[in-house]
């Protein structure tokens, strides 16, 4: 699990998490700063902190079982649907992203990650008393190495971590497990051709071209200057490429985006800048005057619509075949121009039946 900057985060587990007569209330767990619905938990008293995971909340989403009052007997169906592990990871720490890891091979670059770890060795060299092993110096948070054995699992200890010999940047040689080891990565490659594209009022489509093979997410920033200043709106995981920003976007307005990949070691360089202008008011006639028609002749006449920068993209015309003379819906069952109808009923056609001579009114439709 990483964070949006690509860190990887602490996290915390407790068994009962559901607030009944906590803030949140029942049918949430509470992790600092927020409220995650949690029904699956509903009715039962909290066992622990109640923050991050729910150990019997995970049981019951895994197993679709009740468990009531933390019984592993009670198998009565909860009414929702089992869910595999990446589910519960990102239903309970759902602010960080979950992430492909690798096993560490030799010649790997690390570092140590989490808290200062004591780095061991036996008097031959290995590791084969794990933490039974001496202590032949100590790494603080950050200090890096390069892996030259391992993985070697030891369980005589009664530990059963698995270790990793590295030797570090002061030329000391020792093993450290690996939860405490991360692959120092290199920074990602910079992202390229980023394009925006406004596609309404309220809505702009980016996309850009991924050339790393090791990054954690992307970062989208957006201004409303070329020259900034940026704020960020939003991140998507690896190897994702396209982005639709709706966030407070206002009509007739120019935005401006970058975007870097992340991963736990540095951003890359910015893709763009590249800029898109919403939308605007939709279009509007200009007024008819009033026509003089003798009965029976063809009222003939043109008008104009002005707007600002409004466009639509229509993507439900009506199929044309042989025999099939109706090429386009009526705008009230089309959906993508439904939505920019004002009036109702959906009137397309005005008629009236006039004494000769009788000025014509304006009609609109």
């Amino acid at each position: 699990m990483v964070t949006g900057t690509g860190n990887i985060p602490g996290t915390e587990y407790s068994a009962e998490n559901n607030s009944l007569g906590f803030s949140c209330g029942d049918g949430y767990t509470q992790p600092t700063g927020r409220c995650i619905y949690d029904p699956i938990c509903l009715g039962e008293a909290r066992y622990g902190h109640g923050r991050g995971m729910c150990q019997w909340g995970t049981a019951r989403w895994a197993t679709a079982r009740q468990m009531a009052g933390r019984t592993s007997s009670d198998g009565t169906p909860t009414g929702y649907p089992r869910q595999d592990w990446r589910w519960i990871v990102a239903h309970y720490y759902p602010d960080y992203t979950l992430v492909k890891g690798a096993p560490l091979i030799i010649d790997d670059d690390v570092r140590i990650i989490g808290t200062t770890q004591t780095v061991r060795m036996c008097g031959d060299g290995s590791i084969s008393s794990g933490v039974d092993c001496p202590a032949v110096t100590a790494k603080a948070v950050g200090a890096t190495g390069v892996v030259i054995d391992g993985p070697v699992r030891v369980t005589v200890d009664g530990k059963g971590f698995t270790w990793y010999k590295v030797q570090w940047s002061d030329a000391q040689i020792g093993w450290v497990p690996e939860n405490w080891l991360e692959r120092l990565l290199a920074i990602p490659a910079t992202p390229t051709v980023l394009t925006a594209t406004a596609v309404s009022t309220n809505q702009i489509n980016l996309s850009w071209t991924d050339n790393s093979i090791d990054e954690f997410g992307f970062e989208i920033e957006r201004s409303l200057a070329t020259v900034g200043p940026w704020s960020q709106i939003d991140t998507v995981t690896a190897d994702v490429t396209v982005y639709s920003d709706t966030n407070d976007l206002s009509r007739g307005t120019t935005y401006h985006y970058r975007v870097r990949a992340f991963n736990s070691t540095g951003d890359s360089g910015y893709a763009g800048p590249a800029n898109a202008t919403t939308h605007g008011l939709p279009p509007v006639l200009t007024a008819i005057d009033n026509k003089n028609v003798n009965e029976g002749v063809l009222l003939t006449f043109t008008n104009t619509a002005t707007a600002v920068s409004f466009e639509t993209a229509l993507t439900d015309f009506e199929g044309y075949s042989e025999g099939v003379e109706v090429m386009f819906q009526e705008p009230r069952y089309s959906g993508s121009t439904s939505a920019l109808l004002s009036n109702s009923p959906n009137v397309s056609v005005s008629t009236a039946s006039l004494p000769e001579g009788t000025p014509v009114p304006a009609y609109s439709s």
